[in-house]
């Protein structure tokens, strides 16, 4: 029995209306047809499909989105793409999202925002960017961060 090829047949508008019921099935969308509408779509329904988004289409708007819809998809987003806007707005959808920031993109403003969303995201919050500030606000909203202020600031 023949193995028949379907190249081709999938257009980008039965890409979208495919991402738009499971961002998931972006990943058998053939990379021609993952545009960025299909990105945007795909990581609406379901932040973690920007792990499927070739480059190309990763802009600012799909990192926004994709983590909009769920933080922890800040995993995906490459450090030459990570604003201080998509780390502002995945720390505020999920605290714990704070892990995939890196040091060098990792603001007050970041680490305010996460440890308000969750106040043990302090954990993540490298000892020498702990200011006083941030502290405060992860105790403030959790009690149980306490653990993570240094020795000589409690």
């Amino acid at each position: 029995m023949a193995k028949i090829k379907f190249q081709g047949l999938l257009t980008v508008e039965a890409a979208l209306k495919a991402v738009e019921r499971n961002g998931y099935a972006l990943r058998f969308v053939p990379e021609a047809a993952r545009t960025e509408a299909v990105a945007l779509k795909a990581v609406e329904q379901n932040g973690d499909a920007l792990q499927y988004v070739p480059e190309a289409a990763l802009t600012e708007a799909v990192a926004l989105k994709a983590v909009e819809s769920d933080g922890d998809a800040l995993q995906y987003v490459p450090e030459a793409a990570l604003t201080e806007a998509v780390a502002l707005k995945a720390v505020e959808s999920d605290g714990d999202a704070l892990q995939y920031v890196p040091e060098a993109a990792l603001t007050e403003a970041v680490a305010l925002k996460a440890v308000e969303s969750d106040g043990d995201a302090l954990q993540y919050v490298p000892e020498a960017a702990r200011t006083e500030a941030v502290a405060l606000k992860a105790v403030e909203h959790n009690g149980h961060a306490l653990q993570y202020v240094p020795e000589a600031a409690r």
